[in-house]
């Protein structure tokens, strides 16, 4: 018998959505699973660690965090997907990492309009 295919989320997305759009503190995860002062634990230890302390299971999270009817997109070769409250950066049909809505910006400036904008407030 087969293992079933993996949701294409990857653990750090997983990470990234619990801290970014569910405003979780991942700190005593990763004290928990081992990350002590300065050492960051593995990102399978810490998502162990969230489960056994919440009961949250991580494969109803990747669901969450990728919708199946948001999978076709993906399938497809999507760079990034928007869901609700929150933006999936894809690649190589995987989600890779999560982003809030809000800290996503959509408009590309050109070198032109860069150029133009204050030094602080220019980014590439």
């Amino acid at each position: 018998m087969t293992a079933p295919a993996r949701y294409p989320v990857t653990q750090h997305a997983v990470l990234r959505y619990l801290a970014r759009v569910m405003h979780v503190d991942l700190r005593p995860f990763q004290r928990l699973a081992g990350g002590g002062e300065g050492r960051t634990a593995a990102p399978a230890q810490v998502l162990a660690a969230f489960q056994a302390e919440t009961g949250i299971d991580i494969e109803d999270l990747r669901r969450k965090i990728l919708p199946p009817e948001l999978l076709f997109a993906l399938r497809q070769g999507a760079a990034r997907v928007r869901c609700k409250g929150h933006v999936c950066l894809c690649n190589n049909g995987m989600v890779i990492t999560v982003l809030a809505k809000e800290k996503w910006r959509s408009r590309i400036y050109s070198a032109a309009e860069i150029r133009r904008r204050p030094k602080s407030r220019r980014r590439a």
